[in-house]
């Protein structure tokens, strides 16, 4: 199914390129070789389309000069005569390019991938008899049938420095999304699974729970008034903190315009709000070994019982504190991995009875406004009594600060489940004043 490529294969190419790159001035020189075989399957009824295949081969490189500067190229890597071209290229656009102190490829590193769970050994095997059951498993039953996209993708990356190490990764990673709608409402409904192995997306009929959901939602409930709890699922907590993570690169944590620098204390929400970015985490989405700059990731507390916590560190400013970066360099910036949100001890059904009414909201629309904070979101929800649901509103508004949602966090419970990149338990909070509507 793909040209497996091995580091017997790269290795001589990239290292007469790292030669030529020294011989033409540059002081520093990051090299990674990325081989992306992507496949894709749809489906609107009860038979899957043929599978159409993508390859890409793209050579990134860094090349750093004596004063600090850089400059990146990225091209195609098959097209050999061209590499030599793109390095002298970017050699001086560096050298005309400002001094950047303290910059240049990170110390050689420890790498391994060893028990990660990347690379799913079934890979190979999957083809149209394989599709063909996972459309039957999420489309038989269904009066209305879903709208379903299946993507999977082989990765190969190869990485090399002139600090004298090289590194190398396989994985896999499988996407399916099902959509369809409230028909009353004509609101768009979607469930999505990720994984690193076939298992996570085609053993479960993920095309059961979203009809699941539709069918909840389509009973219209009165809409209640006055401020209630609300009950947010992995789904909608997943939202959240991947509409928050990107403040925690160290330069937009640390920036007067965003909204971390003005909160009192650093104090972001109750004790129960505890989230570690993990990118070792074993089998996770955003799992890898080594980041686009070569290094070796560790796990970060973005928020310790409700306080700001640590930063994502790029190499640069991690030199200037004399500490070692965090790994978080991916596709052109510092970005999020594995977010895990710490699990409570009473499982959801304990912690629901007890709570007469409250609001359970199935997903949410909208944006965090990073530079003040503010949250203006809206999703449907169904309303619960002591846990079982009594009907459904279309819409539920939030719109107040970020910190005052998870500053009335009551509970998390023990039902931990994975959402795309995030690991999350059911969360109840105090009664907070939304706006409904039927």
């Amino acid at each position: 199914m793909t040209r497996d490529s091995s580091p017997k294969d790269l290795l001589p190419h990239l290292q007469d390129l790292l030669k030529l790159a020294r011989g033409a001035g540059a002081s520093g020189v990051e090299l990674l070789h990325t081989r992306i075989v992507e496949r894709r399957m749809t489906s609107s009824g009860a038979s899957a389309s043929p599978i159409e295949a993508q390859e890409e081969d793209v050579l990134n490189g860094r090349l750093f000069v004596e004063t600090g500067a850089s400059a990146t190229f990225s091209i195609n890597a098959n097209l050999k005569g061209r590499h030599p071209a793109s390095i002298e290229k970017a050699i001086a656009r560096a050298k005309k390019s400002s001094p950047n102190p303290g910059a240049g490829p990170y110390e050689r590193m420890d790498i391994n991938q060893r028990g990660l769970g990347l690379h799913d050994p079934r890979y190979a095997t999957i083809g149209q008899e394989a599709l063909d059951e996972l459309v039957e498993i999420n489309q038989s039953g269904l009066e209305t049938p879903h709208s379903l996209s299946y993507t999977d993708r082989f990765m190969n990356r190869f990485f090399i420095s002139s600090t004298g190490y090289h590194a190398s990764s396989t994985s896999t990673f499988y996407k399916l999304r099902l959509q369809n709608q409230v028909a009353k409402w004509g609101l768009p409904m979607e469930e999505l699974a990720c994984g690193r192995a076939f298992s996570h997306v085609g053993s479960i009929p993920f095309g059961r729970l979203l009809d699941s959901r539709i069918q909840g939602l389509s009973e219209t409930g009165n809409a209640p008034s006055g401020p209630l709890p609300l009950v947010l699922p992995t789904r909608v907590v997943a939202w959240l903190l991947n509409e928050l993570a990107p403040i925690f690169a160290v330069r937009e944590a640390e920036s007067k315009h965003r909204f971390l620098r003005k909160l009192p204390g650093g104090v972001l929400g109750t004790r129960i709000l505890h989230v570690v970015d993990d990118p070792v985490a074993p089998g996770g989405v955003r799992t890898r070994p080594f980041d686009d700059r070569g290094i070796a990731p560790i796990a970060v507390p973005v928020i310790r019982e409700g306080v700001v916590g640590n930063y994502f560190l790029d190499p640069k400013t991690a030199r200037s504190r004399d500490i070692r970066p965090t790994g978080h360099f991916w596709n052109g910036k510092i970005r999020a991995s594995n977010l895990v949100l710490r699990p409570g001890n009473r499982s959801r059904t304990q912690m629901l009875t007890e709570v007469p009414l409250s609001l359970e909201l199935d997903h949410l629309n909208g944006q965090l406004d990073l530079k003040t904070g503010h949250l203006d979101a809206w999703g449907p929800a169904l309303i619960l009594d002591k846990g079982k649901p009594v009907g459904a509103v279309k819409k539920v508004h939030l719109n107040f600060p970020i910190s005052e949602l998870f500053s009335a966090f009551k509970e998390v419970a023990s039902n931990q489940l994975r959402s795309h990149a995030v690991d999350s338990a059911t969360v109840l909070t105090l009664p907070l004043d939304v706006t409904t509507s039927a």
